[in-house]
């Protein structure tokens, strides 16, 4: 059985975009008071994506088209990651994505980045009610998928979700846009 490859989306597919938007306006501290108020819960479905620029909109006196263009436009794909994703999957290993995001993002991400036919399936958090690191969200997929923990990769830029998956028994990785990284997803994918 080929193992199974779980990767986050934001900034692991493509680059981060809520982070990376409230550093460009905000200083570090209200960025992350941002993130709370907002995409934590856009994360857990209580709020959609179009009311997370609306709040934003609205509190920062800044134009909705242009905010709504940064989260939709600004992230770019990791193209040599996405290359080797490509590769694993004519290997036949299959890839699932487990994203903590608001609702409409990944699938429009994907579909720009046209990567929808890598994944066998897509993980959106906010569809689910549930996010990483917690267990729950990685047993869904791991179950729907029809593996073991020990059987599966996952592949993330948060230290805290690769440490609780290494805790289920996956093997995780810590993602960096770097050869080093892309040659470690290789040897893992290519262990017996």
């Amino acid at each position: 059985m080929k193992k199974l490859i779980i990767t986050d989306f934001f900034g692991v597919v493509g680059s981060e975009d809520a982070p990376l938007f409230f550093r460009k306006h905000v200083d570090e501290k209200l960025g992350q008071e941002l993130m709370v108020r907002y995409f934590q819960k856009g994360d857990l479905g209580e709020i959609t994506m179009e009311e997370i620029i609306d709040g934003i909109s609205l509190e920062f006196h800044y134009p909705r088209e242009i905010i709504k263009q940064e989260f939709f436009e600004g992230p770019q794909p990791h193209e040599e990651y996405i290359a080797l994703l490509r590769d694993l999957k004519k290997k036949g290993h299959p890839i699932v994505v487990l994203s903590n995001a608001p609702d409409t993002l990944v699938p429009y991400l994907s579909n720009r980045y046209q990567v929808q036919d890598l994944f066998d399936k897509t993980y959106v958090s906010s569809d689910y009610h549930l996010v990483k690191p917690g267990k729950e969200f990685f047993f869904l997929a791991l179950n729907e998928m029809g593996y073991q923990a020990k059987d599966a990769i996952f592949i993330d830029d948060h230290e805290e979700n690769v440490l609780a998956s290494r805790r289920l028994g996956m093997e995780g990785i810590l993602f960096r846009n770097d050869q080093q990284t892309l040659m470690n997803i290789r040897l893992a994918a290519e262990e017996k």
